[in-house]
């Protein structure tokens, strides 16, 4: 669950400026609606992911979302899209994301559909996780799920997609498998 960051949006102010005052005015991008975005997926599959803060979710069954470090890259473990979940693992897709220039960052959404589970602590039931997760364009970026609490290993399929308003512009379907061993 990787955020843009405002190392990024700095960067992206150095650049902006620079230009200007070397070679005079430049040009304003096209409004966001008028450029393509798409999202390319490079890797899927489980990783153990440093999470190094959380940020609020409200769409999401524990009401926050855990955040991985700036420059962080998955180290996926074999296995490719068929976990075998336990707690302290996580699962995700590193994508890179097309079409606006380098480093502008592109407001998407992570959203994760699961067979449904229930929060023992608020009772709710969901089978659906949604959260805001800005990524920088042309930067290779991470989204995935983080097994957290025992009451999220629920086997089946499970999908993650990144999401412009509510159009999916990336999606991978992963097989959750828990055993005996997953629950220890």
């Amino acid at each position: 669950m990787r955020r843009a960051c405002s190392f990024a949006a700095l960067l992206l102010g150095l650049c902006a400026f620079l230009p200007a005052t070397a070679a005079g005015p430049v040009a304003a991008a096209p409004p966001p609606e008028e450029r393509t975005v798409t999202v390319e997926i490079l890797a899927a599959g489980a990783v153990v992911a440093e999470h190094v803060a959380t940020e609020p979710a409200l769409a999401t069954s524990t009401g926050v979302v855990s955040e991985v470090p700036l420059l962080w890259t998955p180290d996926f473990l074999p296995g490719g899209t068929e976990i075998r979940a336990h707690v302290g693992l996580s699962m995700g897709i590193e994508v890179v994301v097309k079409g606006p220039p380098f480093l502008t960052v592109v407001d998407l959404r992570t959203r994760v559909t699961h067979p449904p589970m229930t929060n023992p602590r608020t009772g709710l039931t969901s089978d659906r996780e949604e959260w805001d997760s800005p990524m920088n364009a042309g930067y290779p970026r991470y989204a995935g799920w983080s097994f957290d609490n025992p009451w999220e290993l629920v086997p089946g399929t499970w999908k993650i997609e990144i999401l412009q308003g509510q159009r999916p512009l990336a999606t991978q379907e992963f097989v959750v498998v828990v055993d005996a061993e997953s629950t220890r």
